[in-house]
């Protein structure tokens, strides 16, 4: 099938569905930095409160909620996974994960619509968990099912290695994007830093 053996066509299989789930693993990352980072500005715009405790316990209570629906995200996702096929289920949660991260970039501010704008950052937030929860099982075992087993410690070695692109990345597009916008950043453009953490995801559906 086009120019490959059947054992070049799995090997090809194999780290083509490695690199999709390292991208989306990847994308944990990015998240998990992000938001920290852009914790104080959330804060401003989604959870406004006189009492910054209480400020502070919603924001955080948001980057929680990722972790908290995250095993139900396993079970589902590898329902559908032994049902449908590995493969769906890795499209559909590298979806979910892309969508509701470019989603929060562009979620209105309390300012705009009040309680709402809380509620949808924790319902974008959920759906993260969903699909991340799913990816973490799910790719992997997608992956290493499609491996001859004499490289899977090197296709599991790539699927790990993205923790390393996702620090670097949002480090330096983080700290690029507060010094060449200055004021903007805290305006708008952390929106952007959230719309450009689908790309990844957008990539892992491509391959």
């Amino acid at each position: 099938m086009f120019g490959y053996t059947p054992k070049q066509l799995t090997i090809r299989q194999s780290l083509l569905a490695a690199i999709s789930t390292m991208l989306v693993w990847g994308l944990e990352y990015y998240d998990i930095i992000l938001f920290a980072s852009l914790a104080p500005i959330l804060e401003t715009y989604f959870f406004p409160s006189k009492i910054a405790i209480l400020s502070a316990i919603e924001t955080w209570g948001a980057f929680a909620t990722t972790y908290f629906v995250r095993p139900i995200g396993a079970v589902l996702f590898g329902w559908v996974g032994d049902v449908h096929g590995r493969r769906l289920a890795t499209i559909a949660d590298a979806a979910l994960v892309g969508l509701a991260t470019l989603a929060i970039g562009l979620l209105p501010t309390y300012y705009a619509v009040g309680v709402l704008a809380p509620v949808l950052l924790y319902l974008m937030r959920a759906l993260q968990g969903l699909g991340l929860g799913g990816e973490a099982g799910g790719g992997a075992a997608w992956a290493l099912e499609l491996t001859p087993r004499n490289i899977r410690p090197y296709i599991n070695g790539v699927m790990y290695s993205g923790l390393s692109w996702a620090v670097f990345l949002t480090s330096f597009i983080t700290l690029t994007a507060k010094t060449t916008m200055g004021r903007a950043f805290e305006l708008y453009g952390w929106r952007i830093l959230f719309i450009t953490g689908a790309i990844p995801a957008l990539i892992a559906l491509i391959i």
